[in-house]
């Protein structure tokens, strides 16, 4: 393990909280290929990229883990990670432990089996609260009242991963869900293959692997299945024109929809809409 560094950190133990206890906030600039552990700590250590990118090394697993995304190695549980050799992480974290810490996590779509977590929409409120407790860690209320406040930010950004997870699932099983739920969510931008491996923190060939082997087709195969199945409804349901169905499901330029159109379907969008 590196020797450890840090540009700023507070220690303290508010721990006297029926349900949450707080222990530390820090920040640091990771030079290149900063490593930490493996270690096991009896806390939540959450960690939120700021700048940079590196990897997780989590349960037999390497999660690569960029900008304002979220990581949090769990309660008792080992793991190693490094910031990368070229652009390495700046981060904050945060060490929590209480009752209800493993329940709020969930409802954010962070468990054991899924530790990394990527914001839907603006994370200004969160790197706020970050820095608020960088500044007023002497505030025990204060802090204790935040980090309330930053889990609520996790959960209320986080409908896109709010998956149900069961014993049954394994841990594929698990990140095909969350990759299904993302791209129902996320059809109409230009996602792609490497795109979502990122945003869900995972290697993109082990999930092209384990996506067809689930499914039974390519990753961008699913995705034109999910844009086809919401352009016919929005052609035929909700009436739209093509130019703006187009624009609803991804696709800058309503000639090249079209065609992808017919390629499916067997008719332009304008047949399909006039029931030809």
């Amino acid at each position: 393990m590196a020797e450890r560094g840090y540009d700023e950190c507070h220690w303290f133990h508010y721990d006297t909280y029926k349900d949450l206890c707080f222990f530390e906030v820090g920040k640091y600039v990771c030079p290149p290929q900063y490593g930490y552990g493996p270690i096991i700590r009896d806390t939540y250590i959450l960690h939120y990229i700021f700048k940079g990118q590196g990897k997780l090394s989590y349960h037999n697993r390497t999660y690569f883990i960029g900008q304002n995304q979220i990581f949090v190695i769990p309660a008792g549980e080992v793991a190693y990670y490094e910031a990368d050799a070229v652009n390495p992480w700046e981060y904050s974290w945060i060490r929590f432990q209480g009752p209800v810490a493993k329940d709020l996590l969930k409802r954010a779509g962070i468990t054991d089996q899924s530790p990394v977590y990527t914001p839907m929409g603006s994370t200004v409120r969160m790197e706020e609260i970050l820095k608020y407790l960088l500044e007023n860690y002497t505030r025990e209320f204060d802090c204790i009242g935040h980090l309330y406040l930053f889990l609520q930010e996790l959960i209320d950004h986080s409908d896109i991963f709010s998956i149900e997870i069961t014993d049954e699932d394994s841990l594929p099983d698990t990140y095909v869900k969350r990759v299904t739920k993302y791209i129902e969510q996320k059809y109409a931008d230009p996602i792609s293959a490497t795109q979502i491996a990122m945003d869900c923190g995972l290697d993109r060939s082990y999930l092209s692997r384990i996506f067809k082997a689930s499914k039974g087709i390519s990753l961008q195969m699913y995705i034109q299945q999910v844009r086809i199945k919401k352009a016919m409804e929005l052609l035929k349901e909700k009436d739209f024109s093509v130019a703006h169905t187009a624009y609803s499901v991804g696709y800058s330029d309503p000639f090249t929809f079209s065609k992808f159109f017919k390629k499916n379907t067997g008719l332009t969008p304008t047949e399909y809409k006039k029931g030809i």
